[in-house]
């Protein structure tokens, strides 16, 4: 298994999707504007967002996948954080809903 690494490289590996069709990991919407998360847990209104992660190919939210890290939990909080935190992240993001990150018709 590769490590994940934070990437602010603004090339996607993968070709935007379309907006509201299944997300395939491009990033595009993480390299354009930081999200509410970012915002208010990593004080971060900058984007590249700072928890953005590519693995194997494809991007990730940090705070989803590893929250813990990204918001400076002991490591006895790791477990916990991702079962607790994970979802409500997950959520508030909307994943699985689609593409977000919209650029005017297609």
């Amino acid at each position: 298994m590769t490590t994940p690494t934070t990437n602010n490289s603004s090339n996607s590996v993968l070709d935007r999707p379309g907006y509201m069709k299944p997300c395939n990991g491009c990033g595009q919407c993480c390299k354009d504007e930081a999200c509410s998360l970012s915002v208010k847990y990593l004080h971060s209104e900058v984007a590249p967002c700072i928890a953005l992660e590519h693995q194997d190919g494809r991007y990730w939210c940090g705070l989803v996948r590893d929250p813990a890290k990204y918001l400076g939990l002991k490591e006895w909080a790791q477990e916990w954080a991702v079962i607790e935190l994970s979802p409500h992240f997950a959520y508030a993001l909307r994943l699985g809903a689609g593409c977000d990150a919209y650029y005017g018709p297609e």
